[in-house]
């Protein structure tokens, strides 16, 4: 007999309640059309999980690299955008490392591929 937290791919409900249950507002309907500000909530719970890493912990390194890169021109990126792309830096990663374990690489696979 299989074991029904490892069966693939979960119904919408239980994909919209295991997010309602880390404490973001989400839908079935949210699955179908969903809109960027809830997923990137549900990336930066996944980071702060898993890596330890939030847009704040991303801020010192981004800030120094702006102020090498950008020189006297700080207000070329705003800051709030430079503290996002360092973290979507950091989101990348952990999605490279999820596509590279070999169980999750059958099932993205059989499911997208």
């Amino acid at each position: 007999m299989r074991n029904s937290l490892l069966t693939y791919p979960k119904p919408d409900k239980e994909i919209a309640g295991c997010i309602n249950d880390i404490g973001i507002p989400f839908t079935t309907a949210d699955l179908a059309k969903p809109n960027p500000q809830q997923i990137q909530m549900v990336f930066e719970w996944f980071a702060e999980l898993l890596m330890n890493v939030t847009r704040e912990t991303v801020e010192p390194g981004m800030h120094a690299a702006a102020d090498e890169i950008c020189g006297d021109y700080p207000d070329i990126v705003p800051n709030e955008t430079r503290n996002l792309m360092g973290f979507f830096i950091s989101i990348r990663r952990l999605l490279s490392e999820v596509c590279h374990k070999p169980r999750l690489q059958k099932y993205w696979r059989r499911t997208c591929g």
